[in-house]
């Protein structure tokens, strides 16, 4: 069986390859974001400075302002026969965890 990390000791990106699945999710969030720029207050999710992601989801931020809430857009979306759900939370966006870091810190 082979190792999830083999890829990363024999200089080769596992997630690179275009057969591979993350190629293909890839693909598909580019695609996704393409299409999504032109609407005015939905942000989709972009990868971050320090690396890659694999989109195993791919989600969206709305602007305060964005015509309808989270709960009628997915309404709308599951009318258009496009499936979407609240999914795993960005839970660094939550307002339980954004904020000030209380108690003892890691060094």
């Amino acid at each position: 069986m082979p190792c999830p990390w083999a890829g990363s000791r024999t200089g080769r990106n596992p997630g690179t390859s275009r057969s591979s699945s993350a190629y293909r999710r890839r693909a598909l969030a580019a695609r996704y974001a393409e299409l999504l720029r032109e609407v005015p207050g939905l942000r989709p999710v972009r990868d971050p400075a320090h690396g890659q992601g694999n989109f195993q989801s791919y989600w969206v931020l709305l602007a305060q302002d964005f015509p309808v809430g989270r709960d009628e857009l997915l309404a709308v979306l599951s009318e258009a026969g496009i499936s979407a759900r609240r999914g795993i939370m960005a839970s660094h966006l939550e307002a339980g965890v954004r904020g000030p870091r209380r108690g003892p810190r890691c060094r």
